[in-house]
Protein backbone atom coordinates (compact mmCIF):
# COMPACT_ATOMS: atom_id res chain seq x y z
CA UNK A 1 0.00 0.00 0.00
CA UNK A 2 1.49 3.26 -1.26
CA UNK A 3 1.64 6.54 1.66
CA UNK A 4 1.03 9.88 -0.53
CA UNK A 5 3.08 12.63 0.03
CA UNK A 6 0.34 14.50 2.22
CA UNK A 7 -0.24 11.12 4.38
CA UNK A 8 3.50 10.79 5.32
CA UNK A 9 3.62 14.44 5.87
CA UNK A 10 0.52 13.95 8.55
CA UNK A 11 2.46 10.98 9.87
CA UNK A 12 5.98 12.99 10.64
CA UNK A 13 3.77 15.56 12.57
CA UNK A 14 1.72 13.19 14.75
CA UNK A 15 5.49 11.27 15.60
CA UNK A 16 7.02 14.74 16.47
CA UNK A 17 4.11 15.90 18.40
CA UNK A 18 4.35 12.51 20.16
CA UNK A 19 7.87 12.91 20.52
CA UNK A 20 7.63 16.29 21.95
CA UNK A 21 4.80 15.21 24.40
CA UNK A 22 7.15 12.51 25.66
CA UNK A 23 9.75 14.75 25.89
CA UNK A 24 8.08 17.22 27.95
CA UNK A 25 6.66 14.84 29.98
CA UNK A 26 9.58 13.51 30.97
CA UNK A 27 11.40 16.88 31.86
CA UNK A 28 8.10 18.17 33.69
CA UNK A 29 8.62 14.52 35.73
CA UNK A 30 12.37 15.54 36.23
CA UNK A 31 11.46 18.87 37.58
CA UNK A 32 9.02 17.02 40.10
CA UNK A 33 11.37 15.38 41.19
CA UNK A 34 14.15 17.56 41.32
CA UNK A 35 11.69 20.27 43.28
CA UNK A 36 10.87 17.31 45.88
CA UNK A 37 14.20 16.37 46.31
CA UNK A 38 15.09 20.05 47.00
CA UNK A 39 12.18 20.81 49.64
CA UNK A 40 13.33 17.48 51.14
CA UNK A 41 17.09 18.45 51.31
CA UNK A 42 15.71 21.84 52.65
CA UNK A 43 14.22 20.30 55.84
CA UNK A 44 17.05 17.38 56.14
CA UNK A 45 19.49 19.94 56.80
CA UNK A 46 17.21 21.82 59.01
CA UNK A 47 16.58 18.31 61.37
CA UNK A 48 20.96 18.08 61.14
CA UNK A 49 20.95 21.37 62.31
CA UNK A 50 18.85 20.77 65.25
CA UNK A 51 20.91 17.62 65.78
CA UNK A 52 24.15 19.92 65.89
CA UNK A 53 23.22 22.06 68.57
CA UNK A 54 21.05 20.54 70.85
CA UNK A 55 22.47 19.59 74.64
CA UNK A 56 22.27 15.78 75.02
CA UNK A 57 22.49 13.82 77.95
CA UNK A 58 21.67 10.00 78.03
CA UNK A 59 22.22 6.87 78.76
CA UNK A 60 21.19 3.29 76.71
CA UNK A 61 22.12 -0.20 77.33
CA UNK A 62 24.11 -1.32 74.27
CA UNK A 63 23.22 -5.16 73.30
CA UNK A 64 26.26 -6.40 70.87
CA UNK A 65 26.26 -9.68 69.29
CA UNK A 66 29.42 -10.86 67.57
CA UNK A 67 29.35 -13.97 65.35
CA UNK A 68 33.20 -14.42 63.88
CA UNK A 69 33.23 -17.28 61.11
CA UNK A 70 36.78 -18.87 60.52
CA UNK A 71 37.61 -21.22 57.16
CA UNK A 72 39.80 -23.63 55.53
CA UNK A 73 40.65 -23.53 51.74
CA UNK A 74 39.53 -26.43 49.75
CA UNK A 75 41.60 -27.43 46.87
CA UNK A 76 39.54 -30.20 45.41
CA UNK A 77 36.08 -31.38 45.85
CA UNK A 78 34.92 -34.83 45.25
CA UNK A 79 31.96 -35.79 42.55
CA UNK A 80 30.36 -38.68 40.75
CA UNK A 81 31.10 -39.93 37.55
CA UNK A 82 29.81 -42.89 36.09
CA UNK A 83 29.28 -44.73 39.51
CA UNK A 84 32.85 -44.22 40.82
CA UNK A 85 33.39 -41.09 43.18
CA UNK A 86 36.70 -38.78 41.96
CA UNK A 87 38.42 -35.82 43.36
CA UNK A 88 37.88 -32.83 41.14
CA UNK A 89 40.29 -29.79 41.45
CA UNK A 90 38.78 -26.96 43.11
CA UNK A 91 39.46 -23.66 45.02
CA UNK A 92 37.10 -22.59 47.27
CA UNK A 93 36.48 -21.73 50.93
CA UNK A 94 34.86 -24.33 53.87
CA UNK A 95 33.35 -22.97 56.87
CA UNK A 96 35.45 -24.21 59.65
CA UNK A 97 34.02 -23.06 62.81
CA UNK A 98 31.30 -20.14 63.78
CA UNK A 99 32.24 -18.50 67.34
CA UNK A 100 29.54 -16.32 68.78
CA UNK A 101 30.55 -13.11 71.61
CA UNK A 102 28.21 -11.34 73.10
CA UNK A 103 28.59 -7.64 75.41
CA UNK A 104 26.37 -5.45 77.20
CA UNK A 105 27.79 -1.89 77.94
CA UNK A 106 25.77 0.84 79.60
CA UNK A 107 26.24 3.76 77.10
CA UNK A 108 26.59 7.23 78.21
CA UNK A 109 26.72 10.02 75.54
CA UNK A 110 26.55 13.63 76.69
CA UNK A 111 27.65 17.20 75.02
CA UNK A 112 28.15 20.22 76.49
CA UNK A 113 28.49 23.53 74.07
CA UNK A 114 31.31 22.04 71.64
CA UNK A 115 32.68 19.27 73.78
CA UNK A 116 31.30 15.41 72.88
CA UNK A 117 31.65 12.24 75.14
CA UNK A 118 30.88 9.16 74.88
CA UNK A 119 31.60 7.15 77.97
CA UNK A 120 30.81 2.61 78.14
CA UNK A 121 30.84 0.51 81.39
CA UNK A 122 30.90 -3.21 80.29
CA UNK A 123 28.38 -5.19 82.25
CA UNK A 124 28.35 -8.21 80.85
CA UNK A 125 30.71 -10.53 78.50
CA UNK A 126 29.23 -13.44 77.03
CA UNK A 127 26.90 -13.91 79.49
CA UNK A 128 29.19 -13.38 82.61
CA UNK A 129 28.55 -10.26 85.39
CA UNK A 130 31.08 -7.66 85.19
CA UNK A 131 31.53 -3.94 85.79
CA UNK A 132 34.00 -2.51 83.78
CA UNK A 133 34.74 1.16 83.73
CA UNK A 134 35.68 3.36 80.78
CA UNK A 135 35.52 0.13 79.08
CA UNK A 136 36.34 0.09 75.52
CA UNK A 137 35.10 -2.01 72.61
CA UNK A 138 35.94 -5.37 71.68
CA UNK A 139 34.19 -5.95 68.95
CA UNK A 140 35.80 -5.65 65.33
CA UNK A 141 33.84 -2.99 63.54
CA UNK A 142 32.84 0.16 65.77
CA UNK A 143 31.67 3.75 64.76
CA UNK A 144 31.33 6.59 67.55
CA UNK A 145 28.78 9.09 68.27
CA UNK A 146 25.85 7.45 65.42
CA UNK A 147 23.28 10.17 66.95
CA UNK A 148 25.12 12.16 64.40
CA UNK A 149 25.53 10.08 61.49
CA UNK A 150 23.09 12.24 59.45
CA UNK A 151 24.99 15.52 60.11
CA UNK A 152 27.63 14.40 57.76
CA UNK A 153 25.25 13.93 54.72
CA UNK A 154 22.62 15.79 55.11
CA UNK A 155 23.64 19.50 57.07
CA UNK A 156 23.67 22.34 55.21
CA UNK A 157 27.90 22.57 55.24
CA UNK A 158 27.78 18.79 53.75
CA UNK A 159 25.30 19.60 51.47
CA UNK A 160 27.60 21.32 49.40
CA UNK A 161 30.28 18.64 48.88
CA UNK A 162 27.15 15.93 47.76
CA UNK A 163 25.26 15.36 44.62
CA UNK A 164 21.26 13.60 45.60
CA UNK A 165 19.05 11.69 44.11
CA UNK A 166 15.63 10.16 45.00
CA UNK A 167 15.78 6.31 44.33
CA UNK A 168 12.52 4.91 45.81
CA UNK A 169 10.20 5.32 49.09
CA UNK A 170 9.61 2.89 51.71
CA UNK A 171 7.14 3.14 55.33
CA UNK A 172 9.56 2.56 58.10
CA UNK A 173 7.09 1.73 61.52
CA UNK A 174 4.16 3.52 59.48
CA UNK A 175 6.29 6.82 58.54
CA UNK A 176 6.50 7.39 54.52
CA UNK A 177 10.21 7.38 53.77
CA UNK A 178 12.23 8.86 50.50
CA UNK A 179 15.35 7.10 49.93
CA UNK A 180 18.25 9.70 48.82
CA UNK A 181 21.23 8.30 47.95
CA UNK A 182 24.50 10.95 48.41
CA UNK A 183 27.31 10.70 45.85
CA UNK A 184 30.72 12.84 47.35
CA UNK A 185 31.19 15.34 44.48
CA UNK A 186 35.44 15.78 42.93
CA UNK A 187 35.63 19.16 45.27
CA UNK A 188 34.86 16.31 48.52
CA UNK A 189 38.46 15.40 49.41
CA UNK A 190 37.32 15.15 53.44
CA UNK A 191 34.20 13.06 52.93
CA UNK A 192 34.07 10.45 50.25
CA UNK A 193 31.43 8.38 51.86
CA UNK A 194 28.21 7.67 50.01
CA UNK A 195 25.44 6.03 51.24
CA UNK A 196 21.31 6.02 50.88
CA UNK A 197 19.55 7.23 53.58
CA UNK A 198 15.58 7.23 54.26
CA UNK A 199 14.15 10.49 55.06
CA UNK A 200 10.86 11.36 56.81
CA UNK A 201 8.75 12.98 54.43
CA UNK A 202 6.97 15.22 56.36
CA UNK A 203 9.71 16.24 59.08
CA UNK A 204 13.10 15.57 57.45
CA UNK A 205 14.55 13.52 59.99
CA UNK A 206 16.46 10.25 59.22
CA UNK A 207 15.35 7.09 59.44
CA UNK A 208 17.71 4.69 58.58
CA UNK A 209 21.21 4.85 56.65
CA UNK A 210 22.78 2.28 54.79
CA UNK A 211 27.02 2.94 53.92
CA UNK A 212 28.13 1.89 50.25
CA UNK A 213 30.91 -0.62 51.13
CA UNK A 214 33.34 0.68 49.13
CA UNK A 215 33.32 3.88 49.97
CA UNK A 216 33.76 3.09 53.96
CA UNK A 217 37.16 4.92 54.48
CA UNK A 218 38.30 3.33 57.92
CA UNK A 219 37.81 0.13 56.60
CA UNK A 220 41.22 -1.73 55.38
CA UNK A 221 40.25 -3.26 52.15
CA UNK A 222 43.50 -4.56 51.14
CA UNK A 223 43.30 -8.07 49.54
CA UNK A 224 44.02 -11.49 51.12
CA UNK A 225 46.33 -13.76 49.85
CA UNK A 226 44.81 -17.64 49.93
CA UNK A 227 45.30 -20.95 48.60
CA UNK A 228 41.78 -20.06 47.38
CA UNK A 229 43.09 -16.88 45.61
CA UNK A 230 43.41 -13.31 46.25
CA UNK A 231 40.05 -12.56 48.98
CA UNK A 232 39.19 -8.76 48.92
CA UNK A 233 37.19 -7.40 52.30
CA UNK A 234 34.26 -5.47 52.06
CA UNK A 235 31.96 -4.36 54.86
CA UNK A 236 27.95 -3.65 54.90
CA UNK A 237 27.15 -1.16 57.66
CA UNK A 238 23.48 -0.15 58.32
CA UNK A 239 21.50 1.97 61.38
CA UNK A 240 18.03 2.43 62.12
CA UNK A 241 17.07 5.36 63.90
CA UNK A 242 14.03 4.23 65.60
CA UNK A 243 14.01 6.00 68.60
CA UNK A 244 12.95 9.41 68.72
CA UNK A 245 12.58 12.16 71.84
CA UNK A 246 11.92 16.05 71.42
CA UNK A 247 11.97 15.50 68.00
CA UNK A 248 15.44 14.11 67.34
CA UNK A 249 16.16 10.27 66.07
CA UNK A 250 18.81 8.02 68.31
CA UNK A 251 19.87 4.83 67.12
CA UNK A 252 17.73 1.37 68.08
CA UNK A 253 20.01 -0.74 66.05
CA UNK A 254 23.36 -1.42 63.93
CA UNK A 255 24.56 -4.07 61.86
CA UNK A 256 27.87 -4.26 60.64
CA UNK A 257 28.85 -7.51 58.05
CA UNK A 258 32.25 -7.88 57.14
CA UNK A 259 32.70 -10.55 54.15
CA UNK A 260 35.43 -12.31 51.90
CA UNK A 261 34.60 -12.01 48.26
CA UNK A 262 36.99 -14.54 45.93
CA UNK A 263 38.35 -13.14 42.43
CA UNK A 264 35.11 -14.92 41.09
CA UNK A 265 32.73 -12.51 43.19
CA UNK A 266 31.39 -15.51 45.59
CA UNK A 267 30.90 -14.17 49.13
CA UNK A 268 32.11 -15.30 52.43
CA UNK A 269 30.74 -14.15 55.61
CA UNK A 270 33.97 -12.83 57.87
CA UNK A 271 32.67 -11.19 61.09
CA UNK A 272 28.94 -10.47 61.71
CA UNK A 273 28.38 -7.58 64.40
CA UNK A 274 24.39 -6.85 65.51
CA UNK A 275 23.93 -4.11 67.91
CA UNK A 276 20.81 -3.61 69.58
CA UNK A 277 20.03 0.01 71.94
CA UNK A 278 17.64 -0.26 74.27
CA UNK A 279 16.22 1.20 77.48
CA UNK A 280 16.70 4.77 76.89
CA UNK A 281 17.50 7.28 79.71
CA UNK A 282 17.01 10.77 78.54
CA UNK A 283 18.20 13.51 80.99
CA UNK A 284 18.34 16.47 78.81
CA UNK A 285 17.62 16.75 74.98
CA UNK A 286 17.26 20.53 74.31
CA UNK A 287 17.99 23.45 71.76
CA UNK A 288 19.70 25.60 74.49
CA UNK A 289 23.02 24.70 76.10
CA UNK A 290 22.07 23.82 79.64
CA UNK A 291 24.94 23.43 82.70
CA UNK A 292 25.04 19.67 83.62
CA UNK A 293 26.49 20.39 86.94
Amino acid sequence: MRINRKAKLMLCMIILVLFFSVSQASFLSYQKDRTRLNQLLIRAAEYCEKVKNIALFYVCLEKIKEKKYTYRTTTSERISLGGAVIEKPYKSLKLKRTRIYSYVYDYQLIKRGEELNERRILLEKNNKKKQKENAELEVGYSAKYLVYGPVGFLSSYWQDYFDYEIIGEERINGILATVVKAIPKANNEENRNSASMWIDEKGGSILKIEWEPESILDYEGKPIRSQAGALKPAVVWKVSYGVEKNGVRFPNRQQVQEFLITEEGKRFMSNDISTRFENYRFFVVETEIINFN
